[in-house]
């Protein structure tokens, strides 16, 4: 189903199942049980270095897509989520949310309680009248949104290869059958593998992690449960042992160039490589 945020029944949130807090944390939210997404597809002007969205997709569960041309519809719809919601939360993924944040606090006044960033403008989470919390998606998968969607085999895949990027579309641009789809392809598609990663994780939205590198966190701690403090403290290194692994722990070598050593170079750049693997493969045996 596809409607306009004035065309839904918001009581629905109403109807969705609660996900009980987890007694262990003493400041534990109480979920809507009901997996949502969100996305915008924008326009970029060059000549201004200026972005803005000309269509956003919200999906409520596996279901139902809500779509907007303008920022207004979308703030309405949030404020009638937030209205159906009586000391709970709503958990929306965005894939790669610190792009879609840009657009987001230029329409809702974020206090810094309200955004968590692992790094400088890397948005791993913010809520919205508290009561609606995105999450990143991409921090979660640490994989694209087009192979995440292949690895968990959904339905309604990215339609990679058949949209025109170079194309301005405005709020007012009519936008073809599969245009549309391809817009509404990636939240329906979010959903669904969001969905199928935490059946096959035996989570929820109350117990799924917040990185890809929780699931490794959770697996250490799971695993430490089975020693108990007197082992724990055996197996340190005594304060020589310890001592000799400062002693021993060193970077790599930087060296200078045999030809140019002892020389003063004029105007130098330098260049870091991100990954070597891409290259090895190709030109080493």
């Amino acid at each position: 189903m596809i409607r306009e945020a004035s065309d839904i029944d918001y009581d629905i949130f109403k109807r969705y199942p609660r996900l009980e807090k987890p007694k262990r944390k003493k400041n534990g939210k109480r979920y809507v049980n009901v997996v949502c997404a969100f996305d915008i597809e924008s326009t970029r002007l060059p000549d201004i270095e200026q972005a803005f969205m000309y269509i956003w997709q919200f999906q409520i569960g596996p279901e139902l897509t809500v779509v907007g041309r303008y920022w207004e519809e979308f703030i309405y719809m949030m404020n009638e989520i937030a209205k159906r919601l009586d000391d709970e939360w709503l958990v929306v993924y965005v894939h790669n949310l610190s792009y879609e944040f840009q657009f987001l606090k230029g329409i809702y006044p974020f206090t810094a309680d309200e955004v968590f960033c692992t790094d400088s403008r890397k948005v791993l989470k913010c809520t919205m009248h508290n009561c609606i919390e995105f999450r990143c998606s991409y921090m979660l998968t640490n994989m694209s949104l087009d192979r995440f969607l292949k690895k968990y085999n959904v339905e309604n895949r990215k339609l990679t290869g058949t949209f025109d990027y170079q194309k301005k579309r405005y709020p007012w641009t009519p936008l073809s059958a599969d245009e549309m789809a391809y817009c509404i392809y990636d939240v329906k598609g979010l959903v669904q593998a969001l969905i199928s990663l935490m059946k096959t994780d035996g989570d929820d939205l109350q117990t799924i992690v917040m990185t890809s590198t929780g699931y490794v966190r959770r697996d250490v701690k799971k695993a430490m449960r089975n020693f108990n403090h007197v082992e724990l403290h055996d197996m340190l290194p005594d304060v020589d042992v310890y001592c000799l692994l400062r002693e021993a722990f060193r970077g790599g070598d930087t060296l200078s160039n045999r030809w140019n050593t002892d020389e003063i170079i004029e105007n130098v750049r330098s260049v870091d490589i991100t990954s070597s693997y891409p290259s090895s493969m190709i030109m080493d045996r």
